[in-house]
């Protein structure tokens, strides 16, 4: 797909005429760059879809051809950027096996096409490593996109934890700030008070999403009902209950709970008893549909903690940013009424298919300590590690309770550890 952006509406002007500029003119030209706002990346053509953590080690990079601009290895054309540097899904595809794009402010003409091809990069989790990021191209960016972009640099490149956990910030910041899919609207957030320890835990992490907008409701039975309205009533924020004699009853129950609120929530979705998220799930799930265009967003969960061992687990299989993939039930953002469908399926129904956002935000909790889930989890295992988060994740991203020791050193098998 070709991208449909229009041309720059405004330019700063070029590299050559900055330089020329006299102490009045460079004066003028940064008035005019902290009014200027980039044009919106198209994510119907640019987004993090088909990202890949684990690369090759070669470097792609741009250069300047004539008044076009190329992204290339060494002599091969990967992504034809042409005069205004807009990038398109066949170019973007052909980038993913590269584990970062080398961006020379001096491939475009001048700051905004600078700015712009570094957007279109961030939008699509692309890391661009840049050596030297002028003052114009930051002030365009933002400064948070600045700073992000400051924190990119070869050692980060080098593991694939790293260059995903950055890959994955990036993003989600760049999305929010560079895209229509960033504004906010209400979301509701039903939490599955299944017992009192899982529930109380959920409620934490519901409190901890950064969306702005969310209606936060507690979904129970009767013999929870007690303890789940001294939580709603103890902490910071509102937080409703609702009953059902059943989960099935409950869930319904809260989904009419939220036609009733003003400014009644269009998307919602669940918190599991079973599952520990982090901080920007629910704004990863968010963003996500609107640039895969999808009903269904969720997570293929990979990762599990083993309570009893104090071990992280990983499975095998296909990392997540993928469409049509088996969602982990307790992790799907939809319309309320087929968010109802998703998340009481009937017996023996298959997984909701849809599309997968990374799967580093949401993690399995595993308590007993013997069973055959905590033996199917180690069995199945392709990478392990000590405490919640992976050494070099994120760990104000990675879900787990505050407190505890994340992300010790690791050993190749459980059985090896002294």
């Amino acid at each position: 797909m070709r991208p449909t952006q229009p041309p720059p509406a405004l330019d700063v002007g070029t590299w050559r005429a900055l330089a020329a500029l006299d102490p009045a003119g460079v004066s003028a030209l940064a008035r005019r760059v902290a009014g200027t706002r980039l044009p919106p990346v198209n994510t119907a053509v640019v987004s993090p879809a088909g990202f890949v953590g684990d690369t090759g080690p070669r470097l792609a990079r741009v250069r300047s051809r004539g008044t076009r601009m190329e992204v290339v290895d060494r002599r091969e054309v990967l992504a034809d950027l042409g005069a205004y540097g807009l990038l398109d899904s066949a170019g973007l595809a052909r980038l993913r096996p590269y584990r970062a794009v080398e961006v020379d402010a001096g491939a475009a003409p001048g700051p905004l096409l600078t700015a712009r091809l570094l957007a279109q990069l961030l939008v699509a989790g692309v890391p661009p490593l840049v050596d030297h990021l002028p003052v114009s191209v930051e002030r365009l960016l933002g400064d948070q996109l600045a700073a992000v972009l400051h924190e990119l640099d070869r050692p980060v490149l080098s593991s694939p934890v790293t260059r995903t956990a950055w890959s994955v910030r990036a993003r989600r910041q760049a999305l929010r700030r560079l895209t229509a899919t960033g504004r906010p609207v209400p979301v509701g957030l039903l939490v599955d008070w299944t017992d009192e320890t899982g529930g109380a835990r959920s409620l934490e992490e519901a409190r901890r999403q950064d969306w702005p907008d969310l209606v936060v409701v507690l979904v129970t039975g009767p013999a929870g009902a007690a303890a789940a309205r001294r939580a709603a009533a103890r902490g910071p924020g509102s937080a409703s209950v609702v009953l059902g004699e059943d989960r099935a009853a409950a869930l319904a129950a809260a989904v009419d709970e939220l036609r009733a609120v003003p400014s009644a929530p269009s998307l919602a979705t669940v918190f599991a008893a079973g599952l520990s998220y982090g901080p920007h799930h629910v704004t990863d799930l968010v963003l996500a549909r609107g640039y895969a265009r999808s009903p269904l967003v969720g997570v293929d969960v990979r990762r599990s903690f083993l309570v009893p061992l104090d071990l992280g687990v990983e499975d095998a299989g296909e990392e997540g940013e993928r469409p049509g993939r088996a969602l982990t039930p307790g992790t799907v953002l939809a319309e309320p009424q087929d968010l109802l469908e998703v998340a009481c399926p009937p017996a023996g129904a298959p997984p909701a298919r849809g599309y997968a956002v990374h799967d580093g935000g949401v993690t399995r909790v595993v308590h007993a300590a013997v069973g055959s889930e905590l033996e199917t989890r180690l069995a199945g295992a392709s990478r392990q590690w000590r405490g919640w988060a992976e050494p070099g994740a994120d760990q104000d991203a990675t879900p787990g309770p505050p407190g505890r020791e994340r992300g010790r050193a690791t050993y190749p098998s459980y059985f090896s550890r002294p």
